[in-house]
């Protein structure tokens, strides 16, 4: 049976700023407003991912929503915008897309103190992203970190296989 997508919200394009936050935040509230406990929301995503704790906050906001959240993936969903998929209590993604993970990718200027504090920072924030992936495959942490060594890519197929989805369209 086709589904019925309602309530749409985007994720589309790079995920780089506050300014994103404050837009799919402002839209989020729109379709919570418009929508009881139960209702459909329809993330769609088509993103190359970007700031990382921008993703986090995203994924917070639909794991912890009375609405079913609905996300399909129709172009790419690499990086962060993965990590905001598995935030969708449904994971759908278009037969011809892709899905990417990694670790994070991080810039650091300044003292060596303040460079190692980022970068234990950003550990911890990868720690976080591999259990979130492990929490919704089934998978085990190590194996999740394993993949995360390089850029590690999913078409459809190998995405449900690796239960990052629930179903291919």
């Amino acid at each position: 049976m086709p589904y019925q997508f309602k309530n749409p919200i985007w994720v589309n394009g790079p995920i780089d700023n506050k300014d994103f936050f404050t837009v799919f935040t402002k839209r989020f509230s729109e379709l919570i407003s418009q929508t009881k406990a139960g209702d459909d929301i329809t993330v769609f995503i088509n993103s190359p991912g970007g700031d990382t704790h921008t993703s986090l906050g995203i994924y917070d906001l639909l794991k912890k929503s009375d609405r079913n959240i609905i996300g399909v993936v129709s172009g790419i969903a690499y990086s962060g915008a993965s990590l905001i998929l598995q935030g969708c209590e449904k994971r759908l993604m278009t037969a011809n897309s892709r899905v990417m993970l990694h670790k994070s990718t991080v810039q650091v200027t300044g003292s060596v103190i303040n460079a190692q504090a980022a970068l234990d920072t950003f550990k911890s924030l990868d720690d976080k992203y591999y259990e979130i992936y492990a929490e919704r495959s089934g998978d085990k942490i190590e194996h999740i970190a394993d993949m995360a060594n390089q850029d590690k890519y999913f078409d459809a197929n190998k995405a449900f296989e690796a239960k990052l989805i629930d179903e291919i369209l």
